[in-house]
């Protein structure tokens, strides 16, 4: 679609519809999705993201700006920056989640506390009970 180079820029920047920080990532899918594997989509869909930097290189005059736009070209660098961006908010979050994992833990250690002293208390008075029954019965056969 594109024969110049600045048309290929101007679409890739995004300009005028989108506001300066925020940059789309380009992606095109194979024309036959028919009955293939997952891994030959996978590859057809590499296939195609190469495919499209060619053709921008080759069949557009001046080519495009690939310092600036490459990295936004295909399914390839939208998996790669959404993996370091999950990897970035993980690493992020990592301390207010083990914040409340430890609070969790203490509350646990309190609650399993308290239950064993419950439980504590309910096996003594059980074993009182036991002992008093089994008192009883020898005092009342010596009678």
């Amino acid at each position: 679609e594109f024969t110049d180079r600045w048309e290929v820029d101007r679409y890739l920047s995004a300009s005028g519809y989108l506001g300066d920080s925020t940059r789309p990532f380009f992606v095109a899918l194979p024309k036959d999705r028919g009955v293939t594997s997952n891994e030959e989509f996978r590859r057809q869909i590499s296939q195609v993201d190469s495919d499209i930097i060619h053709h921008l290189r080759e069949n557009v005059k001046g080519g495009f700006d690939e310092e600036k736009y490459a990295s936004f070209i295909g399914f390839g660098c939208l998996r790669d920056y959404l993996e370091l961006e999950l990897q970035r908010r993980y690493k992020e979050a990592a301390p207010a989640t083990l914040a409340l994992l430890e609070q969790r833990c203490a509350e646990v250690a309190v609650e399993l506390a308290r239950t064993d002293t419950k439980l504590q208390a309910t096996s003594n008075v059980a074993s009182l009970r036991r002992l008093a029954m089994l008192h009883a019965a020898s005092i009342s056969r010596h009678v």
